[in-house]
């Protein structure tokens, strides 16, 4: 598990400016080079998401996809809600 520490100004810049009304999807690879930098495992979260969404509907991929996500997110649940709170 990814060891999360306190979010910082910078982080709290990226979070406000992404779940503001007018969030630019760029923002969001922008903020996943950001932690993958800082060698957060939400990145490789958010990189999978990404993918997922390029994929067409009936792509076999998408599965493979999802079970890695899910995996990631059993791993990076708390890390997750430490953000959060």
């Amino acid at each position: 598990m990814s060891e999360l520490k306190t979010v910082g100004e910078e982080e709290r810049a990226f979070l406000e400016l992404l779940t503001g009304q007018d969030s630019d999807p760029e923002g969001w690879l922008v903020y996943r080079d950001w932690l993958e930098e800082h060698g957060d495992a939400r990145a490789e979260y958010l990189r999978l998401q990404a993918q997922l969404m390029e994929q067409a509907k009936n792509d076999r991929k998408r599965e493979r996809i999802r079970k890695q996500l899910r995996q990631l997110h059993e791993s990076l649940q708390q890390d997750w809600q430490r953000w959060l709170t």
